[in-house]
């Protein structure tokens, strides 16, 4: 098959480098990823998919014809009616436009999940961005929201208003957005992120993991929301004792989620306080950007199991192990990263690469390598040799 991925920045890398080893001939949007083609996966230089509407996306359906593709895998929520330019005979797997505004319209969401019964952390105020208020509650900190656009959340901690308030009033006017604001969840134990595969109305989860780091960079001092998490951010195995009910919760959301069609993986994303319970945060429709998920099947099987089967979509996950390494040269994002000690130790190639020059970088200076297991003592301490260290 000829396949097209049209994505957030590495967001299906792993599945792409399987589709390629069972023989697939795979593109990406993404034309700024020369660490593929060491995997022989093709990258397209389109215009940015911001600009593409169902009125202008012509450049997308010629290259769909050119290249002779078979299928499109949209993970691109805003997306969704690309569904419906496909030529006939290509098959389309992505969200439903239901499925898209489950992610987008967040606000919806949210009354919706509260409906089946999850928890939903409290609101302190709603608005436009372009009349923000921040003086009408003292909770410090909370979380910004947008309610129905793709604006990433954003954490207001204590003394930052100002710093808020000149955000948003620098905005420009076509960039404003409603919002609503909740509360920091008190005493929270840790933010649980669960991976769905759906597919036909039926779902599968194939991993649970603790998400640390997630709030520090979305405050307004580091102000990086949307740039790449693989520098500040770590996954980790979620405690047995909260698993279950992480899972039952997932569970029930799920079961409202799957009839809505579409043939996608995804994320939703759960907080857990020292009582145990579980609150909704937020849900992705599609993979996340800089994806550092494995894959350990085929890519036959990764096609199958979005196009209809979902539960192939599932492994024994209990011995996974991410590590986040970083540079130590100032963080120095052309710092060389050492990909050849992955082949000597038989360990999974990460996401996020650059290549250039005939060398191997890290991107923007961290680095999130999978594992079953820890890593072996001796290929961390060749990774500080290269000025890499565990965080």
């Amino acid at each position: 098959m000829n396949i097209l991925f049209i994505e957030y920045p590495h967001a299906h890398f792993q599945q792409q480098r399987k589709l390629v080893e069972s023989g697939h001939t795979v593109y990406t949007n993404w034309h700024d990823c020369d660490y593929y083609k060491k995997f022989n996966i093709n990258t397209i230089e389109f215009s940015h998919w911001e600009t593409w509407t169902e009125d202008n996306c012509q450049e997308v359906i010629d290259k769909i014809n050119e290249l002779n593709i078979t299928t499109v895998i949209v993970g691109l929520p805003t997306l969704y009616w690309l569904r419906n330019k496909m030529p006939e005979g290509v098959t389309y797997l992505g969200a439903t436009q239901e499925v898209a505004e489950v992610e987008i319209n967040k606000f919806a969401t949210r009354n919706a999940v509260a409906d089946l019964g999850i928890k939903v952390i409290p609101i302190v105020s709603e608005g436009n961005t372009a009349n923000i208020d921040l003086t009408t509650f003292t909770e410090r900190p909370v979380v910004i929201k947008a309610k129905d656009t793709i604006n990433s959340a954003r954490v207001l901690k204590e003394e930052q208003d100002t710093i808020a308030e000149n955000y948003y009033k620098n905005l420009a006017s076509n960039k404003h957005y409603d919002y609503y604001i909740e509360k920091f969840l008190p005493n929270m134990q840790l933010e649980v992120e669960v991976y769905f595969c759906i597919a036909d109305g039926k779902w599968s989860i194939y991993y649970t993991g603790e998400l640390r780091g997630e709030t520090e960079r979305r405050d307004f001092l580091k102000n990086s929301p949307a740039s790449t998490w693989t520098t500040t951010c770590t996954l980790h195995k979620v405690p047995d004792n909260l698993n279950a009910v992480v899972r039952t919760n997932a569970e029930t959301f799920l079961n409202w989620l799957a009839p809505k069609g579409g043939n996608y993986t995804g994320s939703v994303n759960f907080a857990i306080d020292n009582n145990n319970d579980v609150y909704w945060v937020e849900t992705n429709t599609r993979e996340d950007a800089y994806s550092c998920s494995p894959l350990y099947f085929s890519g036959d099987v990764y096609l199958e199991a979005i196009t209809s089967s979902p539960e192939k979509y599932v492994v024994d996950t209990s011995n996974w192990v991410f590590t986040t390494v970083v540079s130590t040269v100032n963080n120095d994002p052309n710092q060389v990263y050492p990909l050849q000690l992955h082949d000597e130790y038989s360990i999974e190639y990460p996401n996020c690469l650059k290549y250039y020059k005939d060398t191997y970088h890290s991107y923007l200076g961290g680095v999130v390598i999978h594992s079953q297991g820890s890593l072996p003592t001796e290929f961390v301490n060749k990774l500080k040799e290269y000025n890499y260290v565990l965080i």
